[in-house]
């Protein structure tokens, strides 16, 4: 209802790039998106009874059904690329952010990198355009994001998303 989720816990573990066990103690909240890679996607439709479209078709709705074995058919990915609280821990940066998810036995891009100018940002882009076809998840494009929380937290949000990524 936008406030309380469903219950997916189960779906959840049947992805194999979601650790079981994290060596955090305390509270944390990370924030990422399923993916189903185009590999998967086509071994899912070789036995499947009705084929997906595309692999973001085979994500769609994926975590959310009632049958964790079919979650699990679908051998989805999980890639984290954000840390919206942690208890005890203070996360100043995007580069410490990255750094503890991956500590922590999350899959992330590996395409993070310290952007310093547009030029910068704009040489990275047309690179990301240049092998996007080739990758072996379907991606738009890449999202840039202000590297500091504090100017993060100034910035701040729209009512769906932050304004400090695009």
């Amino acid at each position: 209802n936008g406030r309380i989720g469903e219950d997916v816990t189960a779906q959840v573990k049947t992805i194999r790039s979601v650790p079981l066990k994290i060596s955090f103690t305390g509270r944390l909240i990370v924030q990422g998106e399923c993916m189903m890679t185009n590999k998967a996607f086509e071994e899912y439709n070789k036995t499947a009874d009705i084929p997906l479209k595309n692999p973001r078709n085979g994500v769609a709705g994926a975590v959310r059904n009632l049958d964790p074995k079919e979650t699990e058919r679908r051998k989805l990915d999980f890639f984290c690329y954000d840390v919206t609280f942690a208890e005890n821990l203070s996360l100043t940066s995007q580069k410490q952010m990255h750094e503890f998810i991956l500590s922590q036995g999350f899959k992330t891009g590996n395409f993070y990198k310290d952007i310093k100018t547009i030029e910068e940002a704009r040489s990275e882009i047309m690179k990301i355009d240049k092998i996007k076809d080739n990758l072996d998840v379907m991606i738009d494009g890449m999202v840039i994001k202000v590297e500091d929380c504090t100017v993060r937290d100034e910035i701040g949000y729209t009512n769906k998303f932050p304004k400090w990524a695009m």
